[in-house]
């Protein structure tokens, strides 16, 4: 599952090894770390910026390691944040390099309405 939010983006999968976690990964460390910023704002255990760990080779670089449980608080509790009605906007407001390239995603995404 990819997660693209105002603060970051992060791509989650099963963990290969541990059955009741999920592995976040991200192209950035400081998407994880916002992840885990927000975790604590909404005292949701399980995200540690300590925990986040790199792997140079890999595609997605940075990494953490939550249960499944803690993952899906977090996501509830960001979806009780949205206070925008247009998320590109918001997006802007904070980061436009950012949304400069969610942006571009959207336009990529956007191919799949137009063949239908």
């Amino acid at each position: 599952m990819w997660l693209i939010t105002e603060d970051g983006f992060a791509s989650v999968v099963a963990h290969r090894e541990r059955p009741d976690h999920l592995l976040v990964r991200a192209r950035a460390r400081g998407d994880l770390e916002n992840l885990c910023r927000i975790a604590a704002e909404e005292g949701v255990e399980g995200f540690d910026p300590v925990g986040v760990f790199s792997l140079e080779q890999a595609d997605y670089r940075w990494r953490l390691e939550v249960r499944r449980d803690d993952f899906a608080a977090l996501t509830a509790a960001m979806v009780g944040r949205i206070d925008y009605d247009n998320f590109k906007n918001r997006v802007g407001q904070k980061d436009p390099a950012r949304a400069s390239l969610y942006s571009d995603v959207w336009g990529t995404l956007f191919r799949i309405q137009e063949t239908e």
